[in-house]
């Protein structure tokens, strides 16, 4: 009988696992919602009263888009069509509208990187603004950080494009593509932290990743995952990070141990990283030497 439960349980599994995610080409439900976002994202009220309110359904409303699409799997056909969705939905705006919305959209990314990061004060916001329970059911997702850390890389670029879109340039040339990321990588942005990848036989990477914070502490993360060229991103769920100390007498002590989530985004030859236990500190990487 378990034999046969566990089989089930697998089968499930594997189903699920195939399956196209939800903003797929063919699932055509969800396209006028992420219009309308687009839409609404670039006459997002500013400086009025209620204001603040209307940004945070505005940004429940994302957040259900994003949990939607759950494009963490690695979905390309999602991620396609996503990506094609939103450039139509700009191509109908003004010149002042995208301009809008590219301001406007890095507001509400903050305020759902806060959110998905445990503010509480954020969580009343949404209270307020009656979509608490919304969000809460998002925040219970495992994949909910992953996924809006992905669907957010989308809007960005998409966003990023300042010309008048008869028929938008593609923002994505060099964010996707075969690469080997084994090697050692420095951190441009922090002048502080470090990388060294190894390529496993099965395609996979492990990824140590260093950060120094004084001459006798660093922290460290200790990352596996697979890089899909399509996305052009290495996502992970199980990061082992932890902060290593040296004493006096050279005796090295260990605490602050965690499970982390994040990703690594290819943007031309550079690595963007962005990590739940280091969000507020964004590190762009760039190779050392290859193996």
């Amino acid at each position: 009988m378990m034999k046969k439960l566990i089989t089930v349980i697998l089968a499930l599994a594997l189903a699920a696992a195939i399956l196209p995610g939800a903003c797929a080409e063919g699932n055509e439900e969800w396209k006028n919602t992420a219009a309308a976002l687009v839409a609404d994202t670039a006459r997002m009220e500013e400086g009025t009263a209620g204001a603040s309110l209307k940004q945070a359904g505005l940004a429940a409303r994302w957040m259900d888009l994003s949990a939607l699409c759950g494009l963490s799997g690695n979905d390309v056909t999602a991620d396609a069509a996503l990506k094609a969705e939103v450039l139509s939905a700009l191509a109908g705006l003004t010149a002042e509208e995208r301009t809008a919305a590219q301001k406007h959209f890095t507001v509400l990314d903050d305020l759902i990187r806060t959110t998905l990061s445990g503010s509480e004060e954020n969580l009343a916001l949404f209270t307020d603004a009656g979509v608490a329970e919304d969000v809460r059911k998002i925040l219970r997702q495992p994949a909910a950080f992953t996924d809006w850390l992905s669907l957010s890389f989308v809007l960005n670029n998409a966003l990023g494009l300042t010309d008048d879109l008869g028929r938008p340039a593609d923002p994505f040339a060099q964010l996707a593509g075969p690469v080997s990321l084994a090697g050692s990588w420095y951190g441009l942005v922090s002048q502080r932290a470090g990388m060294d990848v190894t390529a496993n036989a099965d395609g996979s990477y492990d990824i140590l990743v260093y950060w120094g914070s004084s001459a006798f502490e660093f922290s460290e993360w200790k990352i596996h995952g697979t890089y899909d060229e399509y996305s052009g991103a290495l996502f992970y769920r199980d990061g082992r990070y932890a902060v290593v100390a040296t004493d006096d007498s050279g005796k090295e002590s260990i605490s602050g141990q965690a499970v982390t989530q994040g990703v690594f985004l290819k943007e031309g030859e550079r690595f963007r990283w962005i990590d739940s236990m280091n969000e507020e500190s964004i590190e762009i990487f760039e190779r050392l030497a290859a193996q």
